[in-house]
């Protein structure tokens, strides 16, 4: 239009003028429509559910509407789902609306591993007639979606809760020694609402947690190993879910059973939890389900400092993704000064050096490697 303009300018021709002026007239027009088909589209979306075990299925159901006279000739829809979230539905439509016409998309989505996700992002961008320009909008009312770790059935997981490896030295509940602080950190999801340090979250503009010695020992102590190393070793985002998976079956079947439970993440976050009934869950739940494993330090550098912290125990389980020659000299350390551990190994024992397999034998440590297709069973 420009260089019609300056040519009708330079010729003079009259032709010209009466070519720019309809050309004006047609893109005012395409971007008038563009504007108020802008204004007059409007969309809805919902979830099945809002609360799911990993692995489990939810639908989204999307409700895009045109609520104008004019139709809507051309219309891109983009959906966005986190990366840990799949679907085998297509993330982009491409859709002609008529006029006070509402188009239905239904998307089948996979949630393969735990977390809080936010779903439900949608961008739809507008086209004008001739597809001359666009305009994109927005809708970012997001759904919350809370994925928990997959529980699974106990006869899949025996456990034996006997004291195998002696008697407790106290037969109390575990408590927290009140007038003991060892450290006060941020408030995190699961946190007890009585151990907020209100002077300090006044002060601080941001809501402080108090942590307590702990003073008695647990029945039943589980340890999942937290630290990033990890994944250097081989580990997938598919075998922390394992991981996370069995420890939440175990602890909640200790809860359920009034087994007195600690659980410690030796992730970041380095959370310790308490429980002795099946009102507990909940909040190691919480935990278990926003676990990462990004700890910087090692695994051994933790288990001495939480052994000497945490009292007495008379099982303590130990889940971590390959057997080192480290862990195995922490393990022979722990039993001369009479401490026993359990422990569920995930990567697969024909990775594991023979030379360690038959040191585990030959001390007759109770090391477990976990099954893949035992745990998922799918």
């Amino acid at each position: 239009m420009s260089f019609l303009l300056l040519f009708a300018v330079m010729s003079g021709s009259r032709e010209l003028y009466y070519l720019f002026f309809l050309s004006l007239i047609f893109r005012v027009s395409m971007s008038m429509i563009l504007r108020h088909n802008f204004k007059n589209i409007f969309i809805m979306y919902y979830t099945s559910a809002n609360v799911i075990e990993a692995g489990d299925d939810i639908h989204i159901e999307y409700k895009v509407s045109n609520t104008s006279l004019l139709p809507i000739p051309h219309a891109k829809i983009e959906f966005f789902l986190s990366d840990k979230l799949d679907t085998e539905s297509s993330l982009k439509e491409i859709a002609y609306f008529k006029n006070y016409q509402m188009i239905n998309f239904s998307k089948k989505v996979k949630c393969p591993y735990r977390g809080y996700y936010k779903i439900g992002k949608v961008r739809v961008t507008l086209f004008d007639p001739m597809m001359l320009s666009s305009r994109v909008i927005a809708f970012d009312k997001e759904i919350d979606l809370t994925v928990h770790p997959k529980i699974l059935p106990i006869h899949i997981l025996p456990m034996d809760t006997r004291d195998i490896h002696g008697t407790l030295k106290s037969h109390r509940k575990t408590v927290e020694d009140r007038t003991n602080i060892v450290n006060i950190r941020p408030f995190e999801r699961g946190d007890s609402l009585k151990n907020i340090h209100w002077k300090l979250s006044a002060k601080l503009d941001d809501i402080q947690t108090k942590e307590f010695e702990q003073t008695l020992g647990a029945r039943f102590f589980v340890i999942l190993d937290g630290s990033m190393s990890q994944f250097k070793e081989g580990m997938t985002y598919y075998d922390e879910e394992r991981m996370v998976s069995y420890c939440a079956t175990y602890v909640k079947y200790a809860l359920e059973n009034n087994i007195q439970t600690k659980l410690m993440l030796t992730n970041k976050r380095d959370m310790l939890i308490e429980g002795k009934d099946s009102n507990d869950f909940e909040k190691i739940l919480e935990a278990l389900t926003g676990f990462e494993s990004n700890g910087e330090a090692q695994l051994i550098n933790h288990l001495q400092h939480v052994i000497s912290r945490n009292g007495t125990f008379s099982t303590c389980y130990l889940i971590t993704y390959k057997l080192s020659s480290e862990l195995v000299a922490f393990l022979q350390r722990s039993r001369r000064e009479g401490l026993m551990f359990k422990v569920a190994v995930f990567k697969a024992k024909a990775s594991t050096s023979p030379a360690l397999l038959d040191l585990i034998e030959n001390a007759h440590f109770d090391v477990n490697f976990v099954d893949k297709e035992l745990i998922f069973n799918e």
